[in-house]
């Protein structure tokens, strides 16, 4: 009689080690699909860095070489023009020739700021002074309809940066939230915070500025939501936008070692 508790208890001694041995394998499993994930999400990350990088150095040499040809486009025409009286019917031809070439030279510089071939002048600069002051440039350029709002964090800390290239990140977010308002109503909303990146940012530990433009557009759809940051890549309809600037405000971030995230409810 007495053997008999003892043999229950080495009976569930040999069960438990089997549960301990399945709960074990369970968690083996669960790290090998966690570590796989892992692994495939910082593949895609490489990939996407790697072809963004490729597409820049593609669009820098295009942009040189499309800039060798402008420059005697627009010399010449600007000579025809010195040369004609100003009366003379085909000067309103020649100027239509250089707002073209010209619109075209701009395009071009959007284009090496985005192959990041030119470096940046970098100063300590608050940020707050630089987002209302290109608040009011868009306040002149947008319709009065649009309600712009402004939350910002009120502290003096300083980002080592490029203010022009502040002001082309919020212009370009801007008018990328104002062509998605339909009919020209709705709301953008620039918000400066100082806060931790979420994990998924993968940026280095510590408080940073965080700068966000917000609209109640129609939203991005999910099909084209992992490329939008790719150039030529537009929601918009014909001749209301080239489809660079957001990969221009991708790559100003990146070289500020930033990252950027969208986030987006289709309506």
């Amino acid at each position: 009689g007495e053997l008999f508790p003892a043999e229950i208890i080495v009976t569930f001694h040999e069960e438990q080690n089997r549960i301990d041995s399945v709960t074990s394998i369970i968690r083996d499993i669960s790290d090998r699909i966690q570590a796989q994930k892992e692994k495939k999400e910082l593949e895609a990350k490489l990939f996407q860095s790697k072809k963004m990088d490729s597409i820049g150095q593609l669009a820098g040499g295009i942009a040189h070489d499309f800039n060798n040809i402008l420059s005697p486009i627009i010399g010449f025409t600007q000579l025809s023009q010195s040369e004609l009286p100003k009366e003379h019917p085909v000067q309103e031809n020649l100027t239509d020739i250089l707002d073209g070439a010209n619109r075209a030279r701009d395009l071009v510089k959007r284009i090496l700021r985005f192959s990041r071939q030119k470096e940046p002048e970098l100063k300590p600069t608050i940020l707050g002074p630089v987002i209302r002051e290109t608040n009011q440039l868009l306040r002149s350029t947008i319709p009065s309809n649009i309600d712009f709002q402004l939350h910002l964090y009120d502290g003096r800390d300083a980002v080592l940066c490029d203010d022009s290239k502040i002001h082309e990140i919020i212009l370009n977010l801007c008018t990328n939230a104002y062509h998605a308002l339909a009919g020209d109503e709705g709301k953008i909303i620039i918000s400066l915070n100082r806060q931790n990146p979420p994990p998924d940012m993968d940026l280095s530990s510590g408080e940073y500025l965080c700068l966000s433009v917000k609209d109640n557009g129609v939203g991005i759809p999910d099909k084209i939501k992992d490329k939008i940051f790719e150039p030529y890549v537009t929601t918009k309809d014909i001749g209301k936008g080239s489809g660079l600037g957001l990969s221009v405000v991708f790559g100003i971030v990146q070289d500020y070692n930033g990252g950027i995230r969208v986030e987006s409810s289709p309506a």
